[in-house]
């Protein structure tokens, strides 16, 4: 996998793109420069028997396409300011790209970028998820992108980049076996450790956590926006997740749980007010825009009308 055979680390710069294109044959990509201004670039790395490290730092807008070579997987940690587009479709902060078997690929950045890349040995790679895991390495990997909170991938990212530098500023970086399969393990339990189920799931105690960061959000914020999207977004897991750690801890799914907390926060208002004409105005705080939605679901859960309950101790204007 990797050409050089001396030491074990490299550092070229490029002042063309093909001349980027043309120093890695085995990945088969063409590169080229899309944004205005003098191209350079720098790829500097280490390698081992079965990985090979790399950070790259450009200073235009490129883009890239082709494939890894076979047999081999390749992940990469983006520090990017400005979108980057990735096999067609823009890289989230949660997430990582992996590239598996020879699979083709799309990179486009914007400005000044820096990647850290790894290229593995497939095994390894397999072997190492399912270690930490517990998981096959097809079940993790979603739209060519492993799943993982955005502070995790900034850990990552700067735990990595600080140990290529440190051995980088060794004048000889020779390794025996021992000393290869160490660092091999170091660099890919690192990303795995923190990395996601496919589709963002969670494990069971992490699900019903979830659901309890979901629940304490909405006792909190009852008039705020609780749509799922939200929910979502407050815990930091997916939809599916989320719906799955409520029906397990609360036996009912997010949407029905906010609902119900809106309904008896709704009728403790309607017990204590003592004015006629004020169901619409509860209705509205409490998120209800639909009064005859409200009416059907409140008359659902407390076996009367909002009406009904809050004539009970209105004083009658006449």
């Amino acid at each position: 996998m990797a050409p050089f055979k001396e030491n074990r680390k490299f550092d070229i710069q490029y002042n063309e793109p093909a001349l980027a294109s043309e120093s890695t044959p085995d990945w088969d990509v063409v590169h080229y420069q899309i944004g205005r201004g003098e191209y350079k670039s720098r790829l500097q790395g280490l390698y081992t028997s079965r990985l090979q490290m790399a950070l790259w730092h450009l200073n235009v807008d490129i883009f890239d396409q082709g494939a890894i070579p076979r047999g081999t997987g390749v992940i990469g940690l983006t520090f990017h300011q400005a979108p980057c587009h990735y096999c067609c479709g823009v890289l989230q902060d949660d997430e990582i790209p992996i590239l598996t078997f020879g699979e083709e690929f799309e990179l486009k950045t914007q400005g000044a970028t820096s990647t850290l890349t790894m290229a593995v040995d497939m095994d390894l790679l397999q072997q190492v998820a399912r270690k930490c895991t517990g998981h096959e390495l097809s079940s993790l990997v979603t739209n060519k992108r492993l799943n993982i909170h955005p502070d995790d991938r900034i850990r990552i990212r700067n735990q990595l980049t600080a140990l290529l530098t440190s051995l980088l500023k060794k004048d000889q970086l020779h390794l025996d076996d021992r000393q290869q399969v160490l660092l091999e393990r170091v660099i890919l339990e690192t990303v795995f450790t923190h990395v996601r189920v496919k589709n963002r799931d969670l494990y069971p105690a992490q699900r019903l956590q979830a659901a309890l960061l979901a629940r304490k959000h909405i006792i909190d914020n009852p008039h705020s926006d609780l749509d799922i999207s939200r929910l979502c977004q407050v815990t930091g897991c997916a939809r599916e997740t989320l719906h799955k750690g409520f029906r397990e801890r609360y036996g009912m799914s997010p949407g029905r749980y906010v609902r119900t907390i809106r309904l008896n926060g709704a009728r403790a208002e309607l017990l204590q007010t003592r004015q006629y004409g004020m169901v619409a105005d509860i209705a509205m705080k409490w998120g209800f825009s639909h009064l005859g939605r409200f009416s059907c679901y409140y008359r659902q859960l407390f076996g009367e009308s909002p009406r009904e309950t809050a004539n009970r101790n209105a004083v009658n204007p006449a």
